[in-house]
C-alpha cells in the first residue's frame, strides 16, 4: 500500500467533513458518501493487515515477537470500533 493511497482515504474523509459542514447535500447523500468512505478505509486497512502479515512472517521469531504487542493493541482497538459500530440501536 502506498502513502499516496493512504492520503486518499484521509483526503476523502476530510472533504466529506467539509461538505457536511456546509449542509449543501441531503442526509441520504451524506450517509451514502460516508458509508462509501468507511468501506474504502476498511478495504485499505485489510490490505495493510495482509501486507503486514506477509512481511512479518518472513522475519525471525525474535523480530516477529517484537511486533506482537503492536498487533495486540491494534486488535483491541479494532474490536472496540467493531463493537461501537455494531451496538448502534436503531
Amino acid at each position: 500500500m502506498s502513502d499516496r493511497e493512504d492520503e486518499g482515504s484521509v483526503e476523502k474523509y476530510e472533504d466529506w467533513k467539509q461538505r457536511r459542514e456546509t449542509g449543501s447535500e441531503s442526509p441520504k447523500e451524506m450517509f451514502r458518501q460516508i458509508s462509501h468512505i468507511a468501506q474504502f478505509v476498511t478495504h485499505d486497512l485489510l490490505d495493510k493487515i495482509q501486507w503486514w502479515e506477509k512481511e512479518t512472517l518472513q522475519l525471525s521469531d525474535e523480530e516477529i515477537d517484537k511486533r506482537i504487542p503492536h498487533m495486540s493493541v491494534f486488535l483491541g482497538q479494532l474490536r472496540q470500533a467493531y463493537e461501537t459500530f455494531s451496538d448502534v440501536d436503531l
